[in-house]
């Protein structure tokens, strides 16, 4: 039953101007029950901090027992590991293996990888060769620190499908990788969400629970778009997911918008709880 996965929120949903002890207490009242610390473009740095600061976050992550169990590393996408250009894709592995290095710290289990083989122009196959070379590069230096990389179902034809990142998973054939669905990504893509996930049902170790528009991807409030999740939960719970999930947000600077991150969590935990009781 999928009622005892945990629930997290995206670092994201709150303002990144806000510090740590306010981010992680306003999460903790929220009722959820981790954060998914975010390495987007904007924040590379991040990947470059010093072990004290790494302490202080550790520190406030215990102080409210709110761990940090995911890693959402979207910074990849400046530096897509699938790049014709040497410089870039170099760099996109080394921004990969210094999150390892930082998930490694915090106690970070799994690091969700922006499947990318190119950012903002057209893929080959030379492209997915060079991405499937870089993953696999990737994928031992995780091995090693103990950390999980996962390819997260993205809003692109390349990885767009868990089925697609399946592909990806297979070739490398390690424990190391698997996938990450987006309810939001697959939906909007106008897939069907069960029968997506059973192509790769016993990979799938987290899911960004998103909601969409048809062609949206983000900034959808929980129950307002496309997404049923009654059917999307439902669908995990059949095929007995075991993991982590994590309300995907993003701060909107407008009046009440807490509570409407107070909202999505009473939300999605009844559906949560509602999937478990009805047969798929």
């Amino acid at each position: 039953m999928i009622d005892d996965c945990l629930l997290g929120l995206y670092e994201k949903a709150l303002p990144f101007s806000w510090d740590w002890e306010k981010k992680l207490s306003t999460i903790k009242e929220m009722g959820y029950d981790f954060m998914e610390f975010s390495v987007d473009p904007a924040h590379i740095d991040r990947l470059d901090w010093t072990d004290e600061q790494i302490s202080i976050l550790h520190d406030i992550s215990v102080k409210y027992d709110v761990p940090l169990h995911t890693m959402a590393l979207s910074a990849n996408r400046g530096y897509p590991l699938g790049s014709k250009d040497n410089t870039i894709r170099e760099e996109g592995k080394a921004i990969l293996k210094k999150g390892v290095l930082l998930a490694q710290k915090l106690g970070i289990r799994i690091i969700q990888i922006a499947t990318y083989d190119v950012f903002g122009e057209e893929g080959d196959d030379e492209t997915d060769k060079l991405f499937l070379e870089s993953i696999r590069e990737c994928e031992r230096a995780a091995a090693l620190g103990g950390v999980m990389l996962s390819l997260e179902t993205m809003d692109t034809p390349y990885a767009g499908s868990v089925e697609k990142c399946k592909r990806i998973r297979d070739i490398i054939g390690s424990p190391w990788l698997q996938i990450y669905a987006d309810t939001g990504n697959i939906n909007a893509a106008g897939l069907d969400f069960f029968e997506d996930i059973k192509t790769g049902a016993q990979n799938i170790v987290a899911v960004h629970l998103k909601d969409a528009m048809p062609g949206i991807c983000r900034d959808i409030d929980h129950g307002t778009g496309i997404v049923d999740f009654d059917y999307c939960l439902k669908a995990l719970n059949h095929i007995d997911f075991r993991g982590f999930f994590v309300a995907e947000m993003w701060w909107k600077e407008e009046p009440g918008f807490i509570d409407i991150i107070k909202n999505s969590n009473v939300f999605l935990r009844e559906k949560i709880r509602e999937a478990c009781k009805q047969t798929f």
